[in-house]
């Protein structure tokens, strides 16, 4: 865009003053401006009244927690949304948790990628990789009892759908509202237990955001509970002639939600 303008002869715009703010910000400015954009905010013109909240999340939160905050919040509520995590953390680090998913953990042997996979690739062979640690067929249904201890709390933005964690040589435990249709709740936990067993972070957020990782859990719950070749088996040989019906009796089969077999269907049953 700079060099446009310039090829037209226009110089001292606005744009041209923030970009040489920007070369010369130090790395900690750096920081902000990115961690403001990810919120959606102009740093020169918007950032300025969320500042402190900014900084704040930056030293409360680490890594990906951090980054996965910043793609899910808005604005306004990061103060609120900051609270329920730590009060969340507070609980989280004196349960126990599900105890089972430790030995999941070590039993898994993580599949195979390469380098073109795309994201929902990974977390379709991950979960593959879990069904088959658990020996489990196609058609049964993944129970998350064992796996992933809930205690409920209603986030404070519409962003965040769960917070969860480990302590110390625990199994996982999720804060998760407790409203959400079984369908909704058991595949948000999915993605919960996807952190757990592929990640190191002893806590972690299940938000709305749509980045790579985001997209890896999304492949991985879908897959987990209900596996494409599971629903192959029980439509017969024909997918491609599947009805609604059929759809909501699979969804049922496996407690999802219809529009995961959907997408189980669109995207691993109905390809080229």
């Amino acid at each position: 865009m700079l060099t446009r303008l310039a090829e037209r002869g226009i110089t001292d715009t606005p744009l041209h003053k923030e970009w040489a703010e920007i070369r010369q910000a130090d790395p900690d400015e750096v920081e902000f401006c990115l961690a403001a954009a990810r919120l959606g905010l102009d740093p020169y013109a918007e950032a300025e009244p969320y500042e402190q909240l900014i900084v704040r999340a930056a030293n409360e939160l680490q890594g990906n927690l951090f980054g996965d905050f910043l793609d899910a919040v808005e604005p306004a509520t990061m103060g609120d949304a900051l609270e329920w995590i730590r009060a969340a953390r507070s609980t989280i680090v004196q349960a126990t948790g599900a105890t089972a998913a430790i030995e999941l953990r070590q039993k898994i042997r993580a599949p195979q990628v390469s380098p073109g996979d795309r994201s929902w690739e990974k977390g379709w062979s991950q979960a593959r990789a879990v069904r088959q640690a658990l020996g489990l067929s196609g058609e049964e249904v993944f129970s998350l009892t064992p796996y992933i201890s809930t205690i409920d709390g209603t986030p404070a933005d519409r962003g965040l759908q769960a917070v969860a964690g480990t302590a110390e040589g625990a199994g996982p435990l999720a804060v998760i509202e407790p409203d959400r249709p079984i369908s909704s709740r058991r595949f948000t936990l999915s993605r919960a237990l996807w952190h757990y067993l592929w990640e190191s972070e002893a806590l972690f957020l299940v938000t709305s955001a749509y980045t790579d990782r985001q997209k890896v859990e999304r492949a991985f719950a879908a897959e987990l509970l209900a596996p494409a070749d599971g629903i192959r088996e029980l439509l017969g040989d024909a997918p491609e002639s599947a009805v609604q019906d059929d759809l909501e009796g699979i969804a049922d089969h496996f407690q999802v939600s219809p529009m995961v077999i959907k997408h189980q269907l669109e995207n691993q049953l109905l390809v080229a």
